[in-house]
C-alpha cells in the first residue's frame, strides 16, 4: 500500500508491480495500451474541454489547426467521446474521460 496526496487529500493507492492501480481483470493483465503520439494528441485535446458546464465545447478548425489535432479530434467521435467529428462537446463518456485526463495533468503537474 503507498500513501499518495493530491487535491482531494490522501489517497490509499495500492499500486502492484507496471504501475496501474489495484489488479487488472485476468482478461486484460497483459494487454496495456501504449504510448503513442496519437494518444497524446487525444489527450492534449481532452485537457482543453471546460468541466465547469457541459454547454462548454471546442472547435477544431480543418484548415487552422495541425493536421495530428484534427485527427485526434475525429478519434475522440469515433470512440464515442465527443459529438461531432470536429469536437463539439463531450459525451457522458467523454466527460469521465476528460475529467481523468485533467485530474492526471494534475497529479503530474505537483510539485
Amino acid at each position: 500500500m503507498r500513501n499518495c496526496r493530491c487535491k482531494q487529500g490522501l489517497v490509499d493507492a495500492q499500486f502492484n508491480l507496471r504501475g496501474t492501480f489495484g489488479s487488472p481483470p485476468s482478461a486484460t493483465r497483459d494487454k496495456f495500451m501504449p504510448y503513442t503520439l496519437e494518444t497524446m494528441e487525444e489527450i492534449k485535446l481532452l485537457n482543453q474541454f471546460k468541466l465547469d458546464s457541459t454547454q462548454s465545447g471546442i472547435k477544431v478548425h480543418a484548415h487552422q489547426a495541425p493536421p495530428a489535432t484534427v485527427a485526434a479530434a475525429a478519434r475522440l467521435f469515433d470512440k464515442g467521446l465527443t459529438d461531432h467529428v470536429d469536437g463539439g462537446y463531450l459525451t457522458e463518456r467523454g466527460l469521465v474521460a476528460a475529467n481523468h485526463a485533467q485530474i492526471l495533468m494534475g497529479l503530474l503537474a505537483q510539485d
